[in-house]
């Protein structure tokens, strides 16, 4: 379930969902942008009409940081941390095991 939190999208989202989604994407094929916004990227997005549209048109906003969930959670959405670090770790070892290329931007 995608959700704005103050204007930008973020996936409400578990981080085996959130690997359950890229296996999707792949499956899908295609090129994918996958973030993971935190609060210091979504206070950024109010002031960068660029970034916020980047990470509102992302395939994949998977929430790192606390401040998001406790947002989320303001809301009633239940979701949780998914480390942008941890999520990297799993795509790496996912592609590793199809024989995929991984590329890395920032």
């Amino acid at each position: 379930m995608r959700v704005s939190v103050l204007g930008v999208a973020v996936d409400a989202i578990t981080r085996t969902e959130a690997l359950d989604r890229v296996r999707q994407l792949l499956e899908g094929g295609g090129q994918h942008v996958i973030v993971t916004p935190n609060p210091e990227m979504v206070m950024a997005a109010q002031r960068d009409e660029r970034l916020r549209g980047i990470v509102n048109a992302a395939s994949l906003a998977a929430p790192d940081g606390t401040g998001l969930i406790w947002a989320l959670k303001r809301k009633g959405i239940a979701a949780e941390r998914v480390p942008g670090v941890e999520l990297m770790v799993d795509i790496c070892a996912l592609a590793a095991q199809r024989g995929l290329r991984v590329f890395l931007c920032g």
